[in-house]
């Protein structure tokens, strides 16, 4: 319970949230709720990028990265203190129902360089394949299981 409608739009729209490094979902319950059938298609993620050559430490390259990726959410301060000098890391508004990028493809005055991407403490996984990048609803694996316990009925002539 709230206090005020202030206080629960700020919980409900604000964030993102985190529960120490993992990304939070917040959304309110309701009659019937079922959380297979309300599973977020977004999420805030910390994202690596690992060896990110030093040239390419700047805000507009992060702004372009995570919007790639879904959306720049933040920029790590011990990536501005370079406190980790073999890794950059932003947080972005993943889209979590689909495959994930393995890499982005960077080009600024006229350098294209291939950046790697390193998800950190991914929120959600399918339960049937334990995979990232789809949901339990609409696993590929489960397609193709019901298919082969359900064969189509062979035409006879």
């Amino acid at each position: 319970m709230f206090a005020t409608k202030i206080d629960k739009d700020f919980i409900f729209e604000g964030g993102p949230w985190f529960l120490g490094r993992d990304g939070l979902f917040m959304k309110p319950w309701h009659v019937g709720f079922k959380l297979d059938e309300e599973s977020p298609s977004f999420a805030p993620v910390w994202v690596r990028l690992p060896n990110l050559p030093k040239e390419l430490w700047n805000e507009d390259i992060f702004i372009v990265i995570g919007n790639a990726l879904g959306g720049l959410m933040g920029i790590s301060d011990k990536t501005w203190e370079r406190d980790s000098l073999s890794y950059a890391r932003i947080c972005a508004h993943l889209r979590i129902d689909s495959p994930l990028h393995t890499h982005i493809k960077i080009n600024t005055k006229g350098l294209v360089y291939t950046q790697e991407l390193d998800y950190e403490n991914l929120p959600f996984k399918c339960r049937i394949c334990v995979e990232y990048g789809h949901l339990t609803k609409s696993c590929p694996h489960t397609q193709s299981k019901a298919a082969e316990a359900n064969p189509p009925p062979h035409a006879f002539q």
